[in-house]
């Protein structure tokens, strides 16, 4: 018994050199070891899979399980299974999958015939460990939104809920977040006191980590405002609106924030003045 493992896009076609099962030499497939006399093996095989960025959304990892005969050295059943990537364009969650398998057909017209008609083999499952790292495409569904934000029609309740994204996938994606928050701040009025809210979050929620990961981003948090905008007059806007709201008990909370944040506010407000006026 063999499993081959391909990395395909929805067309049924592979994406070649995904697997880098040594230093320098990727490869389009990856063999396991073969069992012998064992119907029910467990591998056990951690095997590393780089996909381009360009393919990621529509990729997915192909397992082909291949039972050989000794006799006549060619396998006489094959049945397969696969995992996408992505769910609904987000990446799938990290853990434990239990894949079902899928019969081969002796003719296969359709190469991805699998993706829209499953002909489950039998009650027999592939269990697979998933760990994804991508700092271009997040799996949580909050900051997926509000990467995407011109495309959300719910966008305050994804702002709403950011206060409840872990900080590690928060710190994964800070440069893309943050381009983003600024940008809907720019682009719309409706929005724009929600979006600096959440960049008030971030700030502070950065400062009090006080982790060495944490203090190299706040280093460099000027960097990340986007060249040639006018997210300094927004942003010294919202910082003067609050400011003014000193005495008022309701906004205290975002009061105190501004505050807080209020160092790393100016290098972004100067940052974003000095690239209008540069040549």
């Amino acid at each position: 018994l063999e499993l081959v493992l391909w990395v395909k896009n929805n067309q049924g076609k592979n994406i070649e050199c995904c697997f880098e099962l040594e230093p320098g030499k990727p490869k389009t497939s990856s063999h396991s070891i073969v069992f012998h006399h064992n119907h029910n093996p467990k591998w056990g095989e951690t095997i590393k899979i780089v996909i381009p960025p360009e393919e990621m959304l529509n990729a997915h990892i192909y397992f082909d399980m291949r039972l050989w005969s000794s006799k006549e050295r060619v396998y006489d059943k094959r049945v397969m299974a696969f995992w996408k990537l992505t769910r609904d364009g987000i990446l799938q969650q990290n853990g434990k999958y239990d894949l079902s398998l899928i019969k081969l057909p002796k003719i296969v017209k359709d190469p991805a015939f699998y993706l829209t008609e499953e002909d489950v083999a039998d009650k027999h499952k592939l269990n697979i460990n998933i760990k994804i790292s991508s700092t271009h495409f997040p799996q949580n569904e909050v900051i997926c939104n509000l990467l995407n934000w011109k495309e959300n029609v719910q966008l305050q309740e994804a702002l709403n809920k950011f206060p409840f994204v872990p900080l590690p996938e928060i710190l994964m994606h800070l440069p893309s977040i943050l381009h983003a928050l600024l940008s809907m701040m720019e682009s719309d009025n409706k929005m724009s006191i929600f979006a600096y809210n959440t960049l008030l979050w971030v700030i502070s929620t950065l400062v009090d980590d006080k982790t060495e990961r944490c203090m190299i981003f706040m280093q460099k948090l000027h960097t990340y405002v986007p060249k040639n905008t006018t997210i300094h007059e927004v942003l010294t806007k919202s910082m003067l609106y609050y400011l003014g709201m000193f005495d008022s008990k309701s906004h205290n909370k975002y009061v105190r924030a501004t505050l807080k944040a209020l160092n790393y506010l100016f290098k972004m407000v100067i940052a974003s003045t000095q690239s209008n006026t540069s040549p």
